[in-house]
This record gives C-alpha cells, sequence and structure tokens, in this order.
C-alpha cells in the first residue's frame, strides 16, 4: 500500500495587534497531510477547529476552493 502522500494547501495568519486590530498576512503555500496540520505548521500548536471568532488564528484552504478556519485555544 502506497503511503499518503502530503497535498497543497494555502493558509493566512491572523493576529490582532496592540490596537486591537485583526491583521492578516499573505497566503502562504503549506506542504501538511491535513488542514488541521497546514494549520499547526503555520499558526503554532494551539490552534483548534472550532473556537471563538475573537480568537482567530489561521485560514486554510486546499486548491479546489474548500477552506477551514482555525482558532487559539
Amino acid at each position: 500500500m502506497q503511503p499518503k502522500a502530503e497535498r497543497r494547501y494555502r493558509a493566512h495568519i491572523y493576529w490582532r495587534g496592540m490596537d486591537g486590530r485583526l491583521s492578516i498576512t499573505p497566503a502562504v503555500d503549506v506542504f501538511a497531510f491535513s488542514y488541521d496540520e497546514a494549520a499547526k505548521k503555520v499558526a503554532g500548536d494551539d490552534v483548534i477547529e472550532r473556537g471563538s471568532i475573537h480568537k482567530l488564528a489561521a485560514k486554510v484552504w486546499d486548491l479546489n476552493g474548500r477552506s477551514r478556519l482555525y482558532c487559539r485555544r
């Protein structure tokens, strides 16, 4: 059986500045086995898929346009 290949994802990283405004980075390419792994690679290990909209960490999408939002714990 063939090992599962990494897929290409794109991701933005979100963060709140000192003034409280939400900022976003330009999209980056990430190679990972899943959306979750891609989010952890770009935003750190403390991200979860469900959470507060006020704690946005990353948006990850595949090349077909399906996306997921990840929040900080």
